[in-house]
């Protein structure tokens, strides 16, 4: 005979927190994106790679590439706050 729940038990969904994908793509960039969106996370991690090729074997001015890194990591805490809104939203809506 196979256990059945009452109709009326609720489960609490797992929802991520948007203060760690904050404070872990500000520490970290790309690598804390993974955190909030695999995708994003690679994406980004590539992008920032080819900066720190460019600066190493190109223009070789340490101001610009962290003025680009700042940048990037900018892009990385919005992207990781819109990811956890989404999936927070996502995982509210079932």
């Amino acid at each position: 005979m196979r256990y059945q729940l009452p109709k009326h038990f609720l489960i609490k969904p797992v929802l991520k927190e948007s203060n760690h994908s904050k404070g872990l793509t500000l520490f970290f960039g790309s690598l804390g994106l993974f955190y909030s969106t695999v995708f994003g996370g690679i994406i980004m991690a590539i992008v920032e790679y080819a900066i720190l090729l460019h600066n190493r074997y190109g223009l070789n001015d340490f101001g610009l590439m962290l003025f680009e890194l700042a940048i990037t990591h900018g892009v990385c805490v919005f992207w990781g706050l819109s990811a956890v809104r989404k999936y927070n939203h996502k995982q509210l809506s079932r």
